[in-house]
């Protein structure tokens, strides 16, 4: 067959068909070839552009994050060296921080329990204040309060009042010792984000678009998505973006349903994805717009269409290499490399950009050596100065120039040093007042122990005198019923008549003879009596005293103030013992009256009786011409003698109550000498105290020994 067909042409038009056929058929291979490559080529080159796009803009919202980070965490330092910690003292420091960073709308301080103290704007939305609001159950403020550390919230909010996309920083408040005082917040508006992705904009579908970790649109060109944060996170493409940190997308599903290609990458603050991309429509269409230029060329630069794609390819990968390697050097730290600015307009503009953020990343490099290098320099000053303070030279003061975020610092710390010397000279003066009147009081306290020493030997005399008293009650006692047995005896006999009027006249004499002993029983008891008296008076004395005592140490103890309560309980005690004394002497007064008013009865009686038996005495001797008077007689001794048995009974139960007062007394006298003592050891250790104390104040070691001794 193939002979046949080959018959039937000739050799000039298998030979024009060969050459058509040998033309044609490269020329539409390297046309297909080319096309095909050119469509990879720009796809690919398309695909890394979005991502190195998306790189630089993720490294942006870094810097950004970075700079208001370290605004609020400056904020913080200033807020903990001011006193007193309220919304008067904060303010100005919140309303230069907003004033310096216009991207926070609002800034505020709370303390430890999560209420705002400090908030500018001092209002919120809604015209009401800010002062007072409870923040303890917020993200923010448990994650500082529990790390320590500043904050950015991963997640996005929107302000009530503005209707704008904010994401809160925070910073944790420390005193001077160290201890968390509470934590500056604020919120970052999210309009920079947007305004820094709408720079990048590639033809007319080219765009960035930037979400949170959770996938919530936070800058897109279509507003609408961006107000009610539309959540991206169902698409099919969200697994490869959160997969890794950031990579190339050749093609993906976008939110509007069509099909793109781009790159993403990831700002590592906040985990938010930053996505460049543009659709493949119209990459393609680009693509097709130069076919027709290369197909009416082909024939002609079929040679050179190789060494022109890969001039064209250098031409774009070499920039963009150069571009890859600066970005490197500048990750590794070499901040003075420069990307030629050469290649294709949009490398350009690439290494234009990537040029500028180099000279500001050393910008800032250079800012934060001068403020470290700064702050040194007044760490090593500061360092020195509390040495000094802590050796106990109040006098030193701080005065390095630390620039105007020291200076707030310094100017408190002198205050500082100034007032700890004032409050050293008053520690001082105070210990001197204390040593001065805690040696009052040992004096005082001293005085009182032999004031109640004297008082306890002269209570245990009165005692010993009482217990004499007692005894010689119970031998008049004793005597009283013998002149009573002796009177009912000589009663009896006077009923048997003159047969017995010798043994009566016998009887009455002895009668007689122990009336009269009696009567001078109970005059040495009066006398006895007479002389308690005088005791009681005495021991009376005594309690006067022991009250006035009490109310001059009343008076020392509210002078000496705090150090005093212990010496003014114990001048109560003793002031109630003098009281209580007064009344036992009272009482024994009553009872030596009572007994002073006996004795003279039995006095009386006595003299009646001697009366008596002398005229007994007379009838007996006229015998039984008296008899019945002598009996009338006996019968009023009898009755004489048993008043005089009734009144000693009553001297002798008196006494005992006079014995049980004494005692009552001179427990008493041991109570008040014990608590003098009590006071005079409490006294002592007061002014151990003030010694010490007066020891531990810088610069006062001298005057502490002085005193001493």
């Amino acid at each position: 067959m193939q002979k046949a067909i080959l018959g039937r042409w000739s050799l000039k038009t298998l030979l024009l068909v060969g050459a058509i056929l040998i033309g044609v058929i490269p020329v539409v291979v390297l046309g297909i070839g080319s096309a095909r490559a050119m469509r990879a080529l720009v796809i690919a080159d398309a695909i890394e552009e979005n991502e190195l796009l998306a790189k630089g803009l993720a490294s942006e919202y870094e810097q950004l994050l970075a700079m208001h980070l370290k605004a609020v965490t400056t904020a913080a330092a200033h807020v903990a060296v001011v006193e007193p910690f309220t919304a008067a003292a904060l303010n100005p420091i919140l309303a230069r921080t907003r004033a310096n960073y216009p991207a926070i709308p609002g800034v505020l301080v709370a303390d430890l329990s999560g209420k705002s103290i400090a908030y500018d704007p001092p209002t919120t939305a809604d015209g009401k204040s800010a002062i007072g609001i409870d923040f303890s159950d917020r993200a923010w403020f448990k994650a500082v309060l529990q790390t320590r550390q500043p904050f950015v919230e991963k997640s996005v909010l929107i302000a009530k009042g503005t209707k704008r996309l904010v994401v809160g920083i925070s910073a944790p408040v420390f005193d001077s010792s160290g201890r968390l005082r509470g934590a500056v917040t604020a919120g970052l508006s999210l309009d920079q984000i947007q305004t820094l992705a709408g720079r990048i904009r590639r033809g007319t579908t080219g765009y960035a678009m930037v979400t949170t970790a959770q996938g919530q649109v936070l800058a897109h060109p279509e507003a609408g998505r961006v107000e009610k944060l539309e959540d991206i996170s169902k698409l099919p493409i969200w697994s490869l973006v959160t997969a890794k940190e950031s990579g190339q997308m050749p093609s993906y599903i976008g939110v509007a349903g069509h099909e793109r290609l781009g790159g993403f990458a990831t700002v590592p603050e906040v985990g938010w994805k930053v996505w460049s991309g543009r659709a493949i429509s119209e990459v393609e269409n680009e693509v097709l717009a130069t076919q027709p230029q290369a197909l009416g060329w082909v024939l002609v630069a079929l040679l050179g269409a190789v060494g022109l794609v890969v001039l064209v390819t250098r031409s774009i990968s070499r920039p963009i290499e150069a571009v890859r390697v600066t970005a490197t050097a500048i990750a590794g730290g070499d901040l003075d490399q420069q990307t030629p600015e050469q290649g294709p307009q949009d490398v350009v503009d690439l290494a234009r950009a990537f040029n500028l953020m180099a000279a500001s990343m050393r910008q800032m490099v250079a800012a934060e050596r001068e403020g470290k290098a700064r702050l040194e320099r007044a760490v090593a000053e500061y360092g020195a100065v509390t040495a000094r303070v802590a050796k106990g030279d109040v006098t030193a003061r701080a005065a390095t120039d630390g620039g105007p975020e020291l200076a707030e610092l310094t100017l408190n710390l002198n205050r500082m040093i100034e007032a700890l010397g004032q409050q050293i000279s008053q520690i001082r003066d105070t210990v001197a007042h204390i040593s001065s009147a805690t040696a009052e009081i040992l004096a005082a306290t001293k005085q009182q122990v032999v004031g109640m020493t004297e008082e306890v030997t002269a209570v245990q005399e009165t005692a010993t005198t009482v217990d004499e008293v007692k005894q010689t009650a119970q031998v008049a006692t004793q005597k009283a019923k013998l002149v009573a047995d002796a009177a009912q005896k000589t009663t009896q006999v006077s009923r048997d008549g003159r047969r017995v009027v010798e043994e009566s006249i016998k009887g009455a004499q002895e009668a007689k003879a122990r009336v009269e002993a009696i009567a001078e029983r109970v005059l040495a008891l009066s006398e006895q009596a007479q002389a308690i008296g005088e005791i009681i008076t005495t021991v009376n004395d005594l309690a006067e005293q022991s009250n006035l005592l009490a109310v001059n140490a009343a008076i020392e103890a509210a002078k000496a103030g705090e150090a005093g309560k212990g010496f003014a309980v114990v001048a109560i005690e003793i002031k109630t013992l003098a009281e209580q004394s007064k009344q036992s002497t009272a009482q024994v007064r009553g009872i030596l009256t009572e007994i002073q008013r006996a004795t003279q009865a039995a006095v009386m009686a006595a003299e009646q009786g001697v009366k008596t038996t002398e005229a007994g005495e007379g009838l007996a001797r006229r015998a039984g011409e008296a008899i019945q008077l002598l009996a009338e007689s006996l019968a009023e001794s009898a009755q004489a003698a048993q008043q005089i048995l009734v009144t000693a009974q009553q001297q002798m139960a008196g006494m005992d109550q006079v014995a049980a007062a004494m005692q009552n007394i001179q427990q008493s006298s041991s109570q008040n000498m014990a608590s003098t003592r009590q006071v005079e050891r409490a006294g002592q250790d007061l002014n151990e105290l003030a010694g010490r104390l007066t020891a531990l104040i810088p610069g006062g070691g001298q005057k502490a020994e002085g005193s001493g001794q």
